[in-house]
C-alpha cells in the first residue's frame, strides 16, 4: 500500500487484526520507496494508493506504474477522501481497478475494508505473486 498517514496505517491493521484476516500487508512512503520495497519484496498481488499524501496524485502513480510492464498486470486500488466524479472518471481512464472513498467513521471503515478484503481475496483473481491466507 503506497500510504503515508499513520492513522490510515494503524486503523487498517487493527481492522485487519480484528476481522481475522492474516495476509501481508506492506505500507510504502512513496513512489520512490516503492522500487526499493520492489526488490526486497518482490511484486505485489495488488497495489492499494492512497491520496493521503499530498506530494503526489494517486492518478499520477497509477499512471506511472501502469507504464512499467512489469507492473502493468497488477491491480490498482485508489484510496482518496474525496471523489469528485471527474477524479473517479481520471482514475480509471488511468488505469486505476477501483477507486474507494474513505467512510467517515471507524464502523463505515471497518465494514468498507472487509468488504473490500473479502472481494479481492475470495472473488477476484489475482496475479501469485504473493501468498495470501485468510482465517
Amino acid at each position: 500500500m503506497l500510504q503515508t498517514d499513520a492513522d490510515d496505517r494503524n486503523i487498517t491493521e487493527l481492522i485487519l487484526s480484528d476481522i481475522h484476516l492474516t495476509i501481508p500487508v506492506k505500507f510504502v512512503a512513496d513512489i520512490d520507496d516503492f522500487e526499493s520495497f520492489i526488490t526486497v519484496e518482490g511484486r505485489p498481488a495488488l497495489i492499494i494508493i492512497s491520496e493521503s499524501n499530498k506530494k503526489f496524485k494517486a492518478v499520477e502513480i497509477v499512471k506511472q506504474l501502469k507504464s512499467n510492464p512489469a507492473y502493468s498486470h497488477i491491480p490498482m486500488v485508489i484510496l482518496a477522501e474525496q471523489s469528485p466524479d471527474e477524479y473517479i472518471k481520471e482514475s480509471y481512464a488511468a488505469g486505476a481497478s477501483t477507486f474507494i472513498t474513505k467512510p467517515s467513521t471507524v464502523e463505515l471503515t471497518k465494514k468498507k475494508i472487509e468488504g473490500f478484503f473479502t472481494y479481492w481475496l475470495n472473488i477476484a483473481e489475482l496475479p501469485a505473486e504473493i501468498p495470501v491466507e485468510t482465517d
